[in-house]
């Protein structure tokens, strides 16, 4: 690498604008293909919409995976928290988001984390729904997807009323691989009475009171 390439990738301007500009050139193309799967930066733009909208300060994750998410985000508010089932995916994480105080991570099942972390927060949340087994180097608990029994903990926090729920990857709920059906999902949220509006966007189901 050259000498202005390396004083270059020093600048951290520099390293955030060009991965702006990498990020843009995705969305370009994803719009350009006629809007199939989005593409992260569709799903990053969705939580930051909603942050300032509602405006959330804090941020609860399930599913670090590769810590992408949390980086694009961690701007965005005070708190952020992810929770990882891979031991290995944890670790990684640590090591990338160590210099960064206000992110917690916790490695373990979200469905057991998840009420441990939130029992503690007194305040509205954004929570991303992103924990699954996927293949490759992801881990899988007792089920392919704890979401069941992580939107049943939001449900019943004491604040449930205030929260931002958004749930990644809308179209795998189709009633297999112990995904609901996306109807009775939206079933279960609605019958709750605790949210006005349950439906989709590029592939993330939203889930607030308006």
């Amino acid at each position: 690498m050259s000498y202005l390439g390396k004083l270059l990738e020093g600048n951290s301007q520099y390293v955030h604008l060009r991965s702006m500009y990498h990020y843009y050139k995705k969305y370009v193309q994803w719009r350009f293909d006629g809007c199939p799967v989005p593409p992260a930066i569709v799903k990053h733009w969705a939580i930051k919409h909603y942050a300032s909208k509602y405006r959330i300060k804090t941020f609860v994750e399930t599913g670090t995976y590769m810590g992408n998410t949390i980086q694009a985000v961690s701007r965005n508010f005070r708190r952020l928290y992810s929770i990882e089932l891979s031991e290995e995916l944890y670790q990684n994480a640590r090591f990338k988001f160590a210099n960064q105080p206000h992110i917690s991570l916790y490695q373990g099942d979200s469905s057991v984390v998840l009420p441990q972390i939130i029992e503690n927060i007194e305040e509205p949340v954004l929570f991303y729904l992103d924990a699954h087994y996927s293949g490759g180097i992801t881990s899988c608990g007792d089920k392919d997807t704890p979401i069941l029994t992580e939107l049943t903990n939001i449900l019943n926090h004491p604040l449930k009323h205030q929260h931002i729920i958004l749930i990644d990857d809308a179209r795998c709920f189709n009633g297999s691989n112990d995904y609901p059906d996306l109807s009775d999902l939206q079933q279960f949220i609605l019958g709750s009475k605790v949210y006005q509006s349950c439906y989709v966007l590029n592939d993330i189901i939203r889930i607030h009171n308006d």
